[in-house]
């Protein structure tokens, strides 16, 4: 009896083991043009061009990255990767205008929130707000 339990256990472990191990990915970005090449050098042959703000995938990183690109698996240098999902403006986005009255020091730009901020609270859309998000508010009553 306990020689066929360790007949079983073996055999999953065998199977376990079989089974390939799917390699995790964190998300990343180019940063500029890169060559995406077959290997970790310059004398490895050049697959595509990934672009500047390219999403990625990032498998390892050091001084060149295992990445995939559109299906395209191989190898980048690593100073034009950045890890993390990429953020980016709309076009033609302009940073409003500061705010010419009501605030209490003077206003900054906060790049986190799009609003000017003077240290209490942020204008944004011609108001002032006490917290970011500028969520729709609404008033009952007179």
């Amino acid at each position: 009896m306990i020689a066929f339990r360790s007949l079983i256990v073996a055999g999953i472990l065998a199977i376990a083991c079989a089974v390939p191990v799917v390699a995790s990915a964190a998300p990343g970005y180019t940063t500029g043009n890169v060559n995406l090449r077959t290997g970790p050098n310059t004398k490895y042959r050049k697959i595509t061009v990934v672009p500047a703000g390219a999403r990625i995938e990032v498998y390892r990183c050091a001084s060149w990255c295992r990445i995939n690109y559109r299906g395209y698996r191989g190898w980048v240098f690593g100073k034009y990767v950045a890890a993390g999902p990429v953020y980016r403006r709309a076009p033609g986005y302009r940073r409003p205008p500061p705010p010419r009255s009501g605030f209490i020091a003077r206003p900054r730009w906060d790049r986190r929130y799009g609003a000017w901020y003077d240290g209490r609270r942020w204008y944004h859309n011609g108001r002032w707000y006490r917290r970011p998000g500028f969520s729709l508010q609404l008033r009952i009553g007179p």
